[in-house]
Parts: C-alpha cells; structure tokens; sequence
C-alpha cells in the first residue's frame, strides 16, 4: 500500500517551467532585464550558442522532459506520506499487500492520509527546494561565467516561482 504516484499531476506540473518562461523570459515581464543581464556578462562580444537559438521543437521537448524530471522529484518532496511508504517497501508482504508493514501503512494512511495535502504546503516545500537546490546551483553557475547578481536574480525568481506552483499543484491534486 505505498502512496500511489500522480501521474496526471506530474505530467500537468512538467508543463509549468516551459509556460512560465515563454511569459518570464518575455518582454511583457523579465524579458528585457535579462537580455541587458546577459549582455553585461558577454565580454568577448561574441553571440553565445543558446538552446534558445535551436528549433522550436527541441526547446519545447527539452523542457518538458526536464519539467518531468523535477515534477517527479517534487512528489516525493512535497507529499510527506510517500516517506512512510518507501520506508516500509522492502518489509515482508508489504508488496503483496500484506504483512504488519502493510497494515501498519493502511491504518497510518486512512488516519493520516490527507494530512499536508494543500496547494499551500506544497508551494512551500517547492519554493524551499528552489531555495535550497536551484539557487545554489545558480549562483555558482553565475560567479563561474561571471554574470551579474541581475542575471542571477532574474533566474532565481523565476524557478522560486515554477518550483513553488509546480509542488502546490502535485501537493494539492488527490490521487484518481
């Protein structure tokens, strides 16, 4: 009886990085301040190679694929109960749905189920794993090519953003 994964939800959810940016990366909202933070760092004057500059097909593939991997991951993170259930996996005819693991995991899961399972739990468990996974990673991947704290910031609020509605809508979304 291992919490059962939400496919539709991660598969909606993949979607949310590749819409977000066609708006983020616009004119309409960040589109501007991030080409004058990428030209700030460019200082060979040479036009960088970009995903960006590939057809569009490979971009939308790309990203939803990428969407997918982190959707897949936030479950895990956003969903407290799937901790239970992989914790008891390997115990003896827990896969067969029996056992005292599998008993155990049923009555915690009819008592406990639904417990943190708002938009709003899972919007904080996305923004702090943008916090604690992705900005990270950013910064250091802006103080290597030498780009601007605009740069950074411009990135930064932008998978806060995706991270944060991406884990409310697979925290909220209840299993079909």
């Amino acid at each position: 009886m291992s919490l059962p994964v939400n496919f539709n939800a991660i598969l909606v959810a993949s979607f949310i990085p590749m819409i977000i940016g066609l708006l983020w990366y616009s004119p309409i909202i960040m589109g501007l301040t991030y080409k004058t933070a990428l030209d700030e760092g460019d200082f060979d004057g040479k036009k960088r190679s970009s995903l960006l500059n590939q057809k569009p097909i490979t971009l939308i593939i790309v990203s939803i694929i990428c969407g997918f991997l982190i959707a897949f991951n936030l479950s895990s993170i956003t969903i407290h109960q799937m901790g239970i259930g992989s914790t008891l996996l390997g115990e003896p005819g827990f896969d067969k749905g029996e056992g005292e693991a599998f008993e155990l995991m049923k009555t915690f899961m009819e008592k406990y189920g639904h417990k943190f399972r708002s938009f709003g739990h899972g919007a904080l468990h996305g923004a702090i794993s943008a916090c604690t996974y992705i900005m990270p990673i950013l910064g250091l991947i802006t103080l290597r090519e030498g780009r601007s704290f605009k740069y950074f910031l411009v990135h930064a609020l932008y998978w806060l953003l995706c991270l944060a509605l991406m884990g409310g809508l697979i925290c909220y979304w209840p299993v079909a």
